[in-house]
């Protein structure tokens, strides 16, 4: 019976550490929790950041002959004007034969590179002033004319 008792008091002790031990790892991260939710640092919001978009664009591909173009409301390679503060969508779908994307300088986005009737967007906040290059990053086709101004006012 001593062996019986003894036993239970062990297995009640060792419950009884486990319970004790998941209340302060409970707590710790309760700790950290609110400690985080209290940080006053600043947050920054990348302009890769996913909003509902304000300002539109969808680009398809000309290269049937040259130069190599994006096509947008039938003018190739147009310069695409926003304001600051817009959350842009730039939809880009190869109609073309070739592999294409759209890559924008300045803010170092860049859609995939599309193969014919593939299709692929970027939505990013225009949150820098200026004047900046979009263009085909397939090797060759900037230099034969794929790529325009994004102007940002």
């Amino acid at each position: 019976m001593k062996y019986s008792i003894d036993r239970f008091n062990i297995i009640v002790g060792i419950v009884l550490a486990i319970v004790a031990l998941a209340g302060i790892v409970g707590s710790y991260q309760l700790s950290i929790a609110q400690s985080s939710q209290l940080s006053t640092a600043p947050v920054t919001v990348s302009s890769s950041t996913v909003e509902s978009p304000t300002v539109q664009f969808a680009l398809t591909v000309q290269d049937a002959k040259t130069p190599l173009a994006f096509v947008y409301n039938s003018q190739e390679n147009p310069t695409l004007y926003v304001h600051k503060g817009d959350v842009v969508k730039v939809a880009l779908t190869n109609t073309g034969m070739e592999p294409h994307d759209f890559t924008l300088q300045g803010y170092n986005l860049k859609t995939k590179v599309l193969s014919s009737g593939q299709s692929d967007s970027i939505i990013f906040k225009a949150d820098m002033t200026g004047t900046f290059t979009y263009y085909c990053s397939v090797p060759g086709h900037k230099d034969v004319g794929m790529q325009g101004q994004f102007v940002v006012e």
